[in-house]
């Protein structure tokens, strides 16, 4: 858990690399932190004063990956969970998003979690970062990344070291926006369609 306050998780690097604790840890091999992207220098006025220089992780794994959220918080019609690459067919491999830049305001757990209900409009359970000159970065499946520059204001808010809350809007540009990122988080079941 990754918050703005003094929480120990903030810094615990052994939590994230080390194989008693982390499953990908043996695949990092000697790399440095790849959870943690370099643009995201932000900690909390609290940390500061507690000397802290960075947070270990920047980054968010989509909740519709993997056993450790494994719920369809949205309905079977809105989405799916993929537990092997194998049943990442829709979208395809190259399409979909595995990690993405979290705004420091938003993270906490290692779930990006995102709305697969909303039809119409912007609704961010989680934020994305936009810390980019106004975007952030996305890793796909089939191990491609991608920068998003974000079009809508909603996305772009400042850093205020406030948790945050869900947050909607229907601004054609957040719309955009949010139905750029929800095209690439899952779909409905195949049996469904």
């Amino acid at each position: 858990m990754v918050d703005l306050g003094p929480r120990p998780d903030n810094t615990n690097l052994a939590l994230l690399l080390d194989e008693r604790f982390a499953r990908l840890a043996p695949y990092f091999g000697h790399q440095k932190n790849l959870y943690k992207c370099p643009a995201d220098v932000r900690i909390s006025p609290h940390q500061s004063q507690l000397g802290w220089k960075e947070r270990v992780r920047s980054v968010s794994m989509n909740s519709n990956l993997g056993r450790g959220n494994n719920k369809l918080r949205y309905g079977e019609l809105n989405h799916q969970i993929y537990l092997k690459l194998s049943q990442i067919v829709r979208p395809p491999p190259a399409q979909l998003w595995v990690l993405v830049d979290e705004h420091p305001d938003s993270i906490n757990d290692a779930c990006f979690f995102t709305d697969m209900s909303v039809a119409g409009g912007a609704r961010w359970v989680d934020l994305p970062a936009s810390y980019h000159n106004g975007a952030c970065g996305y890793s796909f499946a089939d191990g491609h990344s991608e920068i998003k520059r974000w079009l809508g204001p909603l996305v772009k808010r400042p850093i205020t070291f406030l948790e945050h809350q869900p947050t909607g809007s229907n601004l054609p540009a957040d719309a955009a926006d949010f139905a750029w990122h929800k095209l690439r988080t899952s779909a409905p079941q195949l049996s469904l369609r």
